[in-house]
C-alpha cells in the first residue's frame, strides 16, 4: 500500500474500503444517476523550433535558386512535429479461439483473420434475421462457422495532443489488442469500427507517423546503441534530410534519454557479457522511435521488467516528451505505482474488452466513489481498481456482488448520457472528460498563451509558404511521404541494409568457440588424409575426402542458416510494421553481404586441407575445387534459408532439413552407386545438391588423371590389376558418375540450388509471413 501522490478524491473516503471488502453477498451498487466528476487537467504551452525567428528572416530575404538546397534546408527545420488527435469508436477485435487450434489455430494469420471475419458476418447475419423474424426457430446444428474470442467489445475514446493516455486493465482486459488495432498491426484477428487521426481515417502512410514501442525490446545484439540509432535514422528519416541532420538527431535523442553513457556498448542478449541494462534497453526502444519525430507515440507495457524508480522515470520522460513537444502519448501499463500513476493525464480503463473508465486519471477515483466503489484514504489508486476487477476471478468460488458487470454498466449509463448531451464533440469542448459531476465544479482548461498562439500562427504560415515553393505539404517533407512507399530510395535501403547485416553477422560468426570448431576440424581432416599418394589404392580415401568436405560444409551452412530468419523475425516485422524497408532490399542485401562472412571458413579450411592432403596438385584444379565447394556450400544455405523461411520455427526447421540432407546424402552416389538406386527412387537424386556437388568435384580431381596400380594390392577401379593404369573414366564408372555431362552442368546445378532456393525463401518472407498488414472494417 502506497500513500502521497495518489490523486485526492472527495466525498466519504474515511469510510471506503478495499477491494476484498465487497465479497459481501447480494450489494447493491446500482449506478443510476451516477455521473462523474471533472476537474483540471493540466496543459502545457506550445514549444516552438529554434529555427522560428530565422524562418521569419527568411520570408522577407531572398530564396536559394538551388531547389535542392532549399528541399534541404526545409527539412532541416521541421524537426518539429506537433501531435495528432486519435479517436478511436466502437471498436470490436475478434480473434480465433485456442481450443479451435485444429482448424483456425493451423491457418496462417491473413487466413485465420479471413475465417474470423466470415463467422463474424455469418454471425451478425443471424442476429439480423433474428431482430427481423424473431419467431422463427433455427435448426439444430446451425452455428458460426468458426469460434472466436470477443476481445474488445465497442471501446471508443480519444487522445489529444500534449497528453499521455494510460491505458489499464487486468492481464487479458485488451490493452495491447486495443494498441495494436489502433496501430494497424492486429494480424490474429478482425478488427471493426472507426479510427481516425486528426479525423483522417487510416492510409498506408498512417504507419509511418506512428511511432510503436513494442513491449518486448528486439534490436541486433552486435550492433552498439548509436549503430542502432543511425541505421534507423538512414532509413526511416526521409532523404531529404541530410546526413547531418540525420545525425544531429541522433545525437539530440540520445542526449534527451541519458544514453550517452553505453552509446558505444553493445545493445547484446541475455548470453552476451557485454550488453546494456534493462532500463538503457527501455530507453533506446523509445529512442529509436524518437528518431522519426512521430506526432504519436505508442507504447506497450514500456515500464514492465523494471525497478520502481526506473520505471518512473521512464514514464517521465514521456510526460515530458507528451508536453514539450506536444506529443500524443498512448501508453498500456499494467500495474504502476502511485507516483507513475500521478503522471498520467487521463486514463483509460478496460476489464474484458469492456471500458469501465475512460477521462482524467485524477478523477477516476471520484467516479469510482460515484457509483459505489470508494477507494480507501491512502490506498494506491492504481492497485485499488486492478483489485476491484480482478476480485471476482480470483475467488472464483465465493458468492461475490457482480462488480465487474456493474461497472461495465455503469459506463454504458455514462456513455449514453454524453451521447445525449451532444456526444464526444461536445465532451471535448469541456476538456475531453466525460461531464461535470453533480454539485462539483466545473473544469478548469488551460490554453495557450496569445504570444504562444501568435508565434505558432507565424510559424505555420512561414512553413506552408516555404514547402508550398517545393510542390508538396509541410506533412510530406517531415514525415518524407511525398509519392513515395518507403522514406528512403530502395538503393539506399539496400546500402543501409547490407551494412547492418554485416555487422550484425560479423559478430555472430567470429566467435573463439566457432573459430576452435573450424580449426579442430582442418587439423582432423589433415591428419587422416595427410600427403596421398596417386595410386589406385587412395582412389577410395580421394572420393571419400571430397565426400566429406561436401556433406560437412553443407550441413554446416545448412543448420546455421535455419537460425537465420527466426532470430530476426521479430525486428524484421518491427522494421516492416513501421514502413521502413522492401522485403526485397533486406533480403537482397542479408544474402549479399553475409556470403564474404560466410565462405571465409570454409575458403581457409578448403585450402589447407587441399593442399595438406595432396589431391590434385594444380592450380587450376585448386581454383575449381574451391569453386565448386563453395557452390555446394551456398546451396545447402539456400536451402536451410528456404526451410527456415517456410515454417519459421527452428524446432521444425531442424526435422525438415536432416530429412533433405541425409536424403541428399544417402542418393549423392557415395553409400549407394547411383546404377544401383531402384528406378522407382532414382528421380530423388535430381533433387539431392550433394550429388551435383560431390560430381564436380569428382570430376575435377580425377577428370584426366591416371592413377598408377599396385600389383600386390588390387582394387576394383584396376579391375583386379588388369587395367592400368587407372584413369578417370574407370573411376566414374565405378561410382556411376555421368563424366559427359562435363563440370558445368554439375556446377550450373549447385548454382541452381543457390539462386532457386533463395528465391523460393523470399517469396515465403514476402507473402507468407507478411504479418505487418491488417484491415479495419467499418460497420
Amino acid at each position: 500500500m502506497e500513500e502521497g501522490s495518489r490523486p485526492e478524491a472527495t466525498g466519504g473516503h474515511a469510510l471506503a474500503q478495499p477491494p476484498t471488502a465487497y465479497r459481501e453477498q447480494g450489494v447493491d451498487r446500482s449506478p443510476a444517476g451516477a455521473r462523474m466528476s471533472t476537474s483540471s487537467s493540466s496543459g502545457m504551452n506550445t514549444p516552438l523550433p529554434r529555427h522560428a525567428d530565422k524562418q521569419d528572416a527568411e520570408t522577407h530575404g531572398t530564396h536559394a535558386s538551388d531547389n535542392a538546397e532549399d528541399r534541404a534546408e526545409l527539412a532541416k527545420q521541421l524537426t518539429f512535429r506537433p501531435g495528432e488527435r486519435v479517436e478511436w469508436s466502437n471498436l470490436d477485435f475478434y480473434i480465433p479461439v485456442s481450443d479451435h487450434s485444429s482448424a483456425l489455430g493451423k491457418l496462417h494469420p491473413k487466413a485465420a483473420a479471413q475465417a474470423v471475419g466470415h463467422a463474424v458476418q455469418k454471425l451478425r447475419r443471424d442476429q439480423d434475421a433474428d431482430e427481423l423474424h424473431p419467431d422463427v426457430e433455427k435448426q439444430e446444428g446451425d452455428s458460426t462457422p468458426a469460434k472466436y474470442k470477443h476481445a474488445l467489445h465497442g471501446v471508443s475514446g480519444w487522445a489529444k495532443p500534449g497528453e499521455v493516455l494510460a491505458v489499464m486493465g487486468p492481464s487479458g482486459g485488451g490493452k495491447t489488442t486495443l494498441l495494436h488495432s489502433l496501430a494497424g498491426r492486429a494480424v490474429y484477428g478482425e478488427t471493426h469500427g472507426q479510427v481516425t487521426f486528426n479525423g483522417a481515417p487510416r492510409t498506408k502512410d498512417t504507419r509511418r507517423r506512428l511511432g510503436y514501442v513494442l513491449q518486448d525490446d528486439v534490436f541486433f545484439s552486435n550492433l552498439t546503441v548509436r549503430e542502432t540509432l543511425w541505421f534507423t535514422a538512414r532509413l526511416r528519416v526521409s532523404e531529404e534530410v541530410p546526413m547531418d541532420a540525420k545525425k544531429q538527431r541522433v545525437d539530440d535523442v540520445i542526449a534527451r534519454l541519458a544514453l550517452g553513457r553505453c552509446e558505444n556498448t553493445l545493445i547484446g542478449n541475455q548470453t552476451s557479457r557485454e550488453r546494456i541494462s534493462g532500463g538503457e534497453r527501455k530507453r533506446v526502444n523509445i529512442a529509436n522511435e524518437l528518431l522519426t519525430d512521430p506526432p504519436i507515440l505508442l507504447l506497450d507495457e514500456p515500464t514492465s521488467g523494471l525497478d520502481s524508480n526506473t520505471a518512473l522515470s521512464v514514464v517521465r520522460l514521456l510526460k515530458e516528451l507528451a508536453h514539450t513537444t506536444q506529443k500524443t502519448v498512448i501508453t498500456t501499463i499494467h500495474q504502476p505505482s502511485s507516483q507513475i500513476f500521478a503522471e498520467f493525464d487521463k486514463l483509460l480503463l478496460l476489464s474484458e474488452g469492456h471500458v469501465v473508465y475512460f477521462g482524467p486519471a485524477c478523477d477516476a477515483v471520484d467516479y469510482f466513489a460515484s457509483v459505489g466503489y470508494p477507494c480507501p484514504m491512502g490506498y494506491n489508486p492504481a492497485d485499488f481498481f486492478l483489485e476491484l476487477l480482478t476480485l471476482e476471478d480470483l475467488n472464483p468460488h465465493e458468492q461475490l456482488a457482480p462488480i465487474k458487470a456493474t461497472l461495465q454498466e455503469a459506463w454504458k449509463r455514462v456513455e449514453r448520457e454524453r451521447l445525449l448531451e451532444g456526444g464526444r464533440g461536445h465532451a471535448s469542448e469541456v476538456g475531453d472528460g466525460p461531464g461535470e459531476a453533480e454539485g462539483g465544479t466545473p473544469r478548469k482548461t488551460k490554453s495557450l498563451t496569445r504570444d504562444a498562439l501568435q508565434k505558432a500562427a507565424s510559424l505555420k504560415k512561414v512553413v506552408s509558404h516555404r514547402a508550398s515553393e517545393l510542390g508538396k505539404t509541410v506533412s510530406d517533407v517531415a514525415s518524407g511521404r511525398d509519392s513515395a512507399k518507403y522514406p528512403v530510395r530502395w538503393t539506399t535501403q539496400f546500402r543501409v541494409l547490407a551494412e547492418r547485416a554485416f555487422k550484425q553477422k560479423r559478430g555472430d560468426h567470429f566467435k573463439p568457440i566457432l573459430m576452435f570448431q573450424y580449426a579442430f576440424i582442418t587439423l582432423i581432416v589433415s591428419c587422416l588424409w595427410s600427403n596421398m599418394a596417386e595410386t589406385e589404392t587412395t582412389i577410395n580415401d580421394r572420393f571419400g575426402l571430397l565426400f566429406f568436405t561436401s556433406v560437412f560444409w553443407g550441413f554446416n551452412a545448412m543448420f546455421q542458416a535455419l537460425y537465420a530468419l527466426p532470430i530476426e523475425r521479430s525486428v524484421i516485422a518491427k522494421d516492416r510494421a513501421s514502413g521502413s524497408y522492401a522485403m526485397s532490399a533486406y533480403f537482397l542485401a542479408k544474402s549479399t553481404m553475409e556470403l564474404p562472412v560466410e565462405i571465409w571458413y570454409p575458403l581457409i579450411s578448403s585450402t589447407i586441407v587441399y593442399w595438406v592432403s595432396g589431391l590434385r596438385r594444380t592450380f587450376g584444379a585448386f581454383v575449381l575445387y574451391v569453386i565448386s565447394l563453395m557452390s555446394t556450400y551456398l546451396a545447402a544455405q539456400s536451402m536451410g534459408l528456404m526451410v527456415s523461411a517456410a515454417v519459421m520455427n527452428v524446432q521444425h526447421a531442424q526435422v525438415i532439413s536432416t530429412c533433405l540432407m541425409l536424403g541428399s546424402m544417402l542418393v549423392g552416389g557415395y553409400y549407394v552407386a547411383r546404377s544401383n538406386i531402384p528406378n522407382w527412387l532414382s528421380w530423388i537424386q535430381w533433387l539431392s545438391y550433394v550429388q551435383f556437388g560431390l560430381s564436380s568435384l569428382a570430376i575435377v580431381e580425377f577428370d584426366g588423371n591416371t592413377y598408377a596400380c599396385v600389383p600386390s594390392d588390387p582394387t576394383e577401379f584396376s579391375r583386379g590389376g588388369t587395367s592400368c593404369p587407372v584413369t578417370g573414366a574407370d573411376i566414374f564408372d565405378a561410382y556411376g558418375i555421368d563424366a559427359s555431362l562435363g563440370f558445368g552442368f554439375y556446377f550450373g546445378m549447385s548454382v541452381m540450388f543457390f539462386v532457386v532456393g533463395r528465391f523460393i525463401a523470399y517469396l515465403f518472407l514476402r507473402f507468407a509471413h507478411a504479418t505487418h498488414k491488417a484491415k479495419i472494417r467499418t460497420r
